[in-house]
Order: C-alpha cells, then sequence, then structure tokens
C-alpha cells in the first residue's frame, strides 16, 4: 500500500576518505549530508534519508541501503541520476534506486550486513591500496588465525568491542559467517576478512 509520499530505497557507493562517517553532523563532512544536500536540489523540504547502518571516519561502502520519502513520483533510474549528477564532485554514487513499500525501512529492515576489512602484510609503503587497507610490517599466521576466528561464529556479547557512544540496544550480536583469505600481491600477502 502507497502513501501521498512516495518511498525510494537508494544502493550506495562512497570512498569515505575524507569524510566523518556516515551520520549528519553540524559543520563536518558527512555521507549522509552530502547525499541530504544533493536531494535538496530535487526536493528542498525533504525529510532526510535513514541509512541500512552508520559508518565511522574514514569506512568505505560498496552498497549501503538508505530510503528517502519524497513528494514527486520520480522514474527510479531518473532519480539515481539526478543524485549523481549533483554528487559528481564527492567519492559518492548512487548505484540504484527503487520505489518501494510505504513500510520499507532501509535500518530496522536489514536482514544482514556484511563486512570486509583489508590487512596487507609488507615492509614497503602502500601506494594504490593507501585507504583503502590497514598495513603491517610483518606477516601473520593465518592458519591460527583462521583457527580462533571460528569461536567467534554464533550469537556473542560484544561489549569488550562497543564504543562508549554506541546506540544499539543490545552489545549481542550473531555473526553467522567469518572467513579469511589470502593473495599475494606486489611484495606482501593481503589478508581479507569476510
Amino acid at each position: 500500500m502507497e502513501t501521498a509520499l512516495p518511498r525510494y530505497a537508494i544502493k550506495i557507493e562512497y570512498s569515505g576518505e575524507g569524510f566523518k562517517g556516515w551520520q549528519r553532523q553540524i559543520d563536518l563532512p558527512t555521507i549522509q549530508g552530502a547525499i541530504e544536500d544533493a536531494l535538496r536540489f530535487l526536493q528542498k523540504d525533504h525529510a532526510g534519508i535513514q541509512g541500512a547502518g552508520r559508518t565511522d571516519a574514514g569506512v568505505h561502502a560498496t552498497g549501503q541501503v538508505a530510503h528517502v520519502d519524497l513528494t514527486e513520483n520520480w522514474d527510479p533510474f531518473r532519480l539515481g541520476e539526478a543524485l549523481n549528477f549533483h554528487l559528481r564532485y564527492q567519492p559518492i554514487s548512487i548505484l540504484a534506486a527503487a520505489r518501494v513499500p510505504d513500510d520499507f525501512h532501509a535500518r530496522f529492515g536489514a536482514d544482514e550486513r556484511r563486512y570486509t576489512f583489508r590487512l596487507f602484510c609488507r615492509r614497503g609503503a602502500l601506494t594504490f591500496a593507501k585507504g583503502t587497507m590497514w598495513q603491517i610490517k610483518h606477516n601473520l599466521d593465518v592458519r591460527a588465525m583462521r583457527e580462533a576466528a571460528q569461536y567467534l561464529i554464533g550469537k556473542h556479547d560484544f561489549t569488550t568491542f562497543r564504543s562508549s557512544i554506541c546506540q544499539a540496544s543490545s552489545p549481542v550480536k550473531s555473526l553467522s559467517e567469518l572467513s579469511i583469505e589470502t593473495s599475494a600481491h606486489s611484495g606482501g600477502t593481503e589478508i581479507r576478512f569476510h
């Protein structure tokens, strides 16, 4: 069932470098702020966007979902193109837009979240991948990491890893999958944690 305010889901890719995270902050550059500023060219009085989650400063995304309510019935393709036009000087891209039901909620309707953490083991400084990986200058025991990772699978209380300003209602989370893969590159080894 649809209301007078059409709701759209948008799929977003961005480089978090230079941003203070996802959530809008006064006088600081954020992903949400940049997208909402672009939306103001399309509808000055929109109520803002709701993201599926928040990322910290410097974190990148390849498929984050958000939703927005607009007064105009936009063709989803044209909405994505219009936003991309107004975001063209930002490292943010709207990959897709779709009309969704009124009860669609990017945050509370998310079934899962997937993350990839990249680590590069080598002595020489990162050049092309700088800002997308964490670097250490020695090798790691990947077999031992894979073995230890299995203890994190399941439902656990992650209080020790929780930020002091975390707004989640509970530190208890379920981790359904944790894989670690390696590949040799440019004088070192990349380790990806999924």
